[in-house]
């Protein structure tokens, strides 16, 4: 079995024009949501992307059986408001979910965290936990630059500040993944 162990999730544009849609009215009016039908997360993946063919398809040709998906992080724009990254986070999610369980042969979810500068690593466990037993998820995404370089820092990946995240990850044993775009730091 060949199995890619970082993609990004192909999700339907109705994800993008919630999060347009949040980001230009700071949140005022409330969470919504993106609406994705079972149908768009499936349209979406046999629509052609990146190189012409469709995200299945691509699997196909490369010879891949399994993909684990996750947000893709420059996507997850934790340096804004922690409302709004939240909100994002849980749709995003909510889609790779979806996704999985529409095509358990083929797809894994890691899970994107709403990690923002400011707020204890520890506020998202509760969350991680949820993902992992009740979503199905196989590990999650690992940010160690929430302000995403606007100055407002976080302690690195060894501090004790991430402690309580590790600890949970340990307890679900699964596997964080530091998207090596994060690794200027």
């Amino acid at each position: 079995m060949v199995i890619d162990a970082h993609a990004h999730v192909t999700a339907p544009d109705k994800l993008y024009v919630y999060k347009a849609g949040i980001l230009a009215h700071r949140g005022g009016h409330g969470r919504g949501s993106a609406g994705a039908t079972d149908d768009d997360i499936t349209k979406a993946l046999k629509a052609p992307v990146f190189g012409g063919s469709s995200h299945l398809d691509q699997l196909k040709e490369a010879g891949i059986d399994m993909q684990l998906i996750s947000p893709r992080p420059y996507q997850m724009m934790t340096s804004e408001s922690p409302k709004l990254v939240q909100w994002f986070t849980e749709e995003t999610n909510a889609i790779i979910a979806r996704q999985a369980k529409l095509f358990p042969n083929v797809f894994r979810g890691v899970c994107g965290l709403p990690l923002t500068p400011g707020i204890p690593v520890q506020n998202v466990v509760p969350y991680l936990d949820k993902c992992v037993k009740e979503d199905g998820f196989v590990g999650c995404l690992l940010n160690p630059d929430p302000g995403e370089c606007s100055g407002r820092e976080t302690p690195a990946l060894g501090d004790r500040y991430w402690y309580p995240l590790y600890e949970k990850m340990v307890e679900l044993d699964i596997p964080g993944h530091i998207p090596v775009s994060y690794t200027h730091l």
